[in-house]
């Protein structure tokens, strides 16, 4: 998500790097765009993303990438196949003129798969019934939500204040 953002060209020497090849004199280079590491970078990242679902997008678009992401991940849930379609593709349509590319889809309809898969995604998930949400194991065909704990009993684990 960070190498899709452009940095301005007068920030770019701040963000310079020594380059040495095994035979070579170094190489100075500067970044072009936000570095993952940096310490602005996931302000940077979120800005730059909702700025584009407010100029791009509805104001229903704008919403929702400010409210269902976090970080890059997005997460909604919809009453109907339709409306799941219809924002969707709208997010996509929105986010993409900001060089944000949604990818990896999942739902627990065949149908909304399909119809935005349609749309030139990169990669889908049909048929897997587990997809991993922001932590949580997500079930599709049941649609529960669980999660996974280990089990600390059999980890040689020395556990501190």
């Amino acid at each position: 998500m960070y190498s899709r953002i452009q940095m301005h060209k007068d920030d770019a020497r701040f963000h310079r790097f020594l380059w040495k090849g095994p035979s070579s004199e170094p190489v100075l280079y500067e970044m072009t765009g936000v570095v993952f590491g940096d310490s602005p970078s996931p302000c940077q990242a979120q800005y730059v993303r909702n700025l584009t679902g407010e100029e791009y997008g509805t104001e229903e678009t704008a919403f929702r990438v400010k409210r269902f992401f976090y970080m890059d991940d997005y997460s909604d849930s919809h009453d109907s196949e339709e409306d799941a379609i219809r924002i969707a593709i709208g997010l996509m349509n929105a986010l993409k003129e900001g060089n944000f590319n949604l990818t990896k889809w999942s739902s627990n309809s065949a149908n909304v798969l399909n119809v935005v898969g349609g749309v030139n995604l990169t990669e889908r998930i049909i048929g897997e019934e587990e997809a991993k949400v922001l932590g949580l194991r997500w079930n599709t065909k049941k649609d529960t939500l669980g999660f996974t704990l280990k089990n600390f009993s059999e980890q040689n684990t020395a556990f501190t204040e």
